[in-house]
């Protein structure tokens, strides 16, 4: 796991969303008056959903898990949108779960993939969706993930090695002294590099460099 990713994810109360089931079991709204209230269908908040796992689709009980934890007055659960895709190209899509990012944009959170007929996180790819880290799916099938710490810029990249989601090495560029120094990083070890060496890598990693532009749906759509 890179180390700029060792936070330990924090869970809090969902307030808001047991003040809207709230309003939603009463008939009413914060207003108190007879105007429309908030429709099932226009948010991830969706009461009357109805997910049930299917034998023949892995994924199912995965959404229906994910989905159960947003009414759990305990648990915070980030992941509210879901996305299918094939990221390695073998003709089977991956399940992406995703959150809305500190930048209002839905960022990659969980990344599923079906192994031996099962649906299994692939535990290399973590994120804290407390941390402005950006993350993207290349065109060329990498997953990339992006962010700064403290004077460090940072891109950590994961591709499937025979089924399995892997972390490849990280690229660090570092601003010391008003200038740029270039690190590889591996298991947390930094080896210093050349710019030119840093750019070839990064090439390697983003292909020419196209994102893959995700469906992203409210997790009560699976299935619809």
């Amino acid at each position: 796991m890179p180390f700029f990713f060792l936070a330990k994810k924090r869970f809090f109360t969902l307030a808001l969303a047991g003040l809207l089931l709230a309003c939603a079991a009463c008939g009413g709204n914060a207003g108190g008056n007879d105007a429309p209230t908030e429709t099932a269908a226009s948010g991830p908040f969706v009461t009357a959903a109805q997910i049930n796992p299917n034998e023949n689709d892995p994924y199912s009980s995965i959404i229906k898990d994910r989905y159960d934890l947003l009414f759990d007055e305990s648990i915070y659960a980030y992941g509210r949108y879901y996305a299918l895709h094939d990221i390695d190209g073998d003709g089977i899509n991956e399940l992406l779960l995703g959150y809305e990012a500190w930048d209002g944009k839905i960022s990659l959170l969980a990344v599923y993939a079906i192994q031996n007929d099962e649906a299994m996180r692939q535990e290399a790819f973590y994120t804290d969706p407390e941390y402005p880290v950006q993350s993207m799916i290349f065109q060329n099938g990498t997953i990339g993930s992006s962010g700064e710490n403290d004077d460090e810029a940072f891109f950590a990249y994961y591709r499937f090695t025979e089924g399995e989601l892997a972390l490849l090495p990280d690229l660090i560029a570092a601003q010391a002294n008003s200038e740029t120094e270039y690190f590889l990083a591996k298991k947390g070890e930094k080896t210093s590099i050349s710019k030119a060496e840093y750019d070839r890598v990064k090439e390697e990693m983003e292909g020419d460099g196209q994102v893959v532009e995700l469906d992203w749906k409210p997790l009560a759509e699976y299935g619809r």
